[in-house]
């Protein structure tokens, strides 16, 4: 947790420890987490550090503040924090994040679209379905198109 927190540490090393923070899922590590995501420091601003942050915070599902962290993590300037925050929505497994992550299967990233999908289907709600069925058919992009496909093939088959 120390080296996690330095705002002096090496970026590489401080997110190596924030993989093993949320690998090993202390509950002692939550709060120094949610700083660190939540932080406009220059020392907790590379969006790597926020990134695996996030993905970290993803492992907590017990505690209540972090899906609103994530879901604001959403609005991040950063392409790779907000899909990481997207990822991690789906790993919290609390069902409260599908209305957002519904909303997400419109953004105008394709990545984010993905993995909106991808985290709707890990959480399993059928609320998705006709979301999903939408845009199976309907989205721009192809890829996008078969994963929602592939993720509509396995809601019916659970």
């Amino acid at each position: 947790m120390a080296v996690a927190d330095n705002g002096w540490e090496n970026w590489q090393v401080k997110i190596r420890a924030i993989e093993f923070l949320g690998k090993a899922e202390n509950p002692k590590a939550v709060d120094l987490l949610l700083k660190i995501f939540a932080s406009r420091s220059l020392h907790y601003s590379c969006p790597a550090v926020k990134t695996y942050t996030a993905i970290a915070l993803g492992n907590f599902k017990e505690d209540g503040r972090i899906q609103d962290i994530l879901i604001k993590g959403i609005q991040n300037d950063e392409p790779q924090v907000r899909e990481a925050c997207v990822r991690a929505l789906g790993k919290t497994g609390d069902v409260k994040a599908v209305l957002v992550l519904i909303l997400l299967l419109n953004d105008h990233s394709i990545a984010i679209r993905l993995s909106a999908i991808h985290a709707l289907e890990r959480l399993a709600d059928r609320r998705a379905i006709p979301y999903l069925e939408i845009l199976s058919e309907k989205d721009s992009d192809e890829i996008v198109r078969n994963v929602a496909n592939r993720a509509l093939k396995n809601f019916h088959n659970k």
